[in-house]
């Protein structure tokens, strides 16, 4: 007869940020040894892609995943069981998962002179103010305005370019420049 086994599940970070890359650690345990076999990892009913029957060493199986949203997901491991252990299954973890943030640059390049500002608020190079960091996801629309008889000649970087304002979307750290000319 087999005999009964439990299953542990630990993250590496709780709470993470959406896009981070969090490591689930589970481990079964029983009363005849080192359980051996397979475990698959859920975020409710579905299965984490790529943690689908991960083989177990010394008892222990991870699943490595980046893809979790933002919001509160219910995990759990699920050990097959083998000859010797019954399958079991963790206890559901709520693993939170907070917005991400990345950081937004703008530089100013050119020998003319004029201010850069932004949408939400946060960049105001009038102000020294070249940074700002925004959750992942929000659209910053960027503004130039030439002083002192200089044109605005262009963006560069964060996918931006022509002398309209630039909307960057923020899902990486981005670094925009504006040229501004005499």
């Amino acid at each position: 007869s087999v005999v009964s086994s439990s299953t542990s599940l630990t993250p590496s970070a709780n709470p993470s940020i959406a896009g981070q890359s969090v490591t689930f650690t589970a481990t079964a345990s029983g009363a005849a040894g080192t359980p051996a076999g397979v475990m698959t990892f859920r975020d409710g009913s579905n299965i984490i892609a790529g943690c689908n029957l991960v083989p177990m060493t010394a008892g222990s199986a991870q699943c490595v995943t980046s893809s979790l949203t933002q919001g509160v997901h219910s995990i759990t491991a699920a050990y097959s069981g083998n000859a010797t252990y019954d399958v079991s299954t963790s206890s559901v973890l709520m693993q939170t998962v907070n917005p991400g943030a990345f950081l937004l640059t703008v530089n100013k390049a050119g020998g003319g002179n004029g201010e850069v500002t932004s949408n939400p608020a946060g960049i105001n190079t009038g102000l020294a103010d070249n940074t700002e960091t925004y959750n992942a996801g929000v659209m910053v629309t960027l503004t130039a305005a030439p002083q002192g008889g200089s044109s605005f000649t262009g963006w560069s970087g964060g996918g931006c370019a022509g002398t309209s304002t630039c909307v960057v979307t923020m899902n990486a750290i981005t670094t925009v420049t504006a040229t501004f000319d005499i």
